[in-house]
């Protein structure tokens, strides 16, 4: 083995032959110190890799309950419906307000505590004719403390002028708060008819 071979080997086995540092553009011009490490630039990573992974389906591998959910975008669509939505029961909770206030006040406040009898303008005592105030309040058939809206005048007042055919008008009516009224005019006697059971004696309106 001659003198060339044997120091190639000894260069090989002491590394001399092995790959050395590059050297870099600014240490080559005199801008770096020889064995300074170059500072790479940090990476910039995409905004699809700083998204962090959204497991929306429990079923999928992997789902992290913990991890943040990505919000939908609310469309025009389900704002309106939203909107109508509120609108709707806001519109059925005054109607529930207005039907508890009605019972309330039908059932609890308005009670019958007066009856007056009157003539049609108001005035009285009433001209009754051949009947009592008492028996037209009686024929009436309203107790008191009843509810002031639990009978119809227009029934009471076809029952007063089937039952007293003396009056030539008879009305019923109710007066807020608590009152109800009965208004009459007696018939006046102007006729006398003949029939076969003797004779009859009429009004105006017979």
């Amino acid at each position: 083995m001659d003198r060339n071979q044997r120091s190639r080997r000894q260069k090989s086995v002491s590394g001399s032959y092995s790959q050395a540092p590059k050297r870099s553009m600014g240490s080559r011009m005199g801008l770096e110190k020889p064995g300074t490490p170059r500072q790479q630039p940090p990476k910039k990573s995409s905004p699809r890799s700083q998204r962090p992974t959204q497991q929306i389906n429990p079923q999928k591998a992997g789902y992290d309950p913990a991890a943040p959910k990505r919000q939908r975008r609310v469309t025009q669509a389900e704002i309106i419906r939203k909107r109508n939505r509120r609108r709707a029961m806001s519109i059925l909770a005054v109607l529930a307000v207005l039907a508890v206030g009605a019972f309330v006040s039908l059932n609890l406040l308005f009670k019958v505590a007066f009856f007056r009898v009157e003539n049609f303008d108001r005035t009285t005592p009433a001209d009754t004719g051949i009947y009592t105030s008492d028996e037209l309040i009686n024929a009436l058939n309203i107790e008191k403390n009843s509810n002031l809206f639990g009978f119809s005048t227009a029934e009471k007042t076809r029952q007063l002028a089937q039952q007293f055919p003396y009056l030539e008008q008879v009305q019923v009516e109710v007066q807020m708060p608590a009152t109800v009224v009965v208004k009459v005019q007696p018939a006046v006697e102007r006729f006398a008819c003949m029939y076969s059971g003797g004779w009859m004696v009429l009004s105006d309106s017979l």
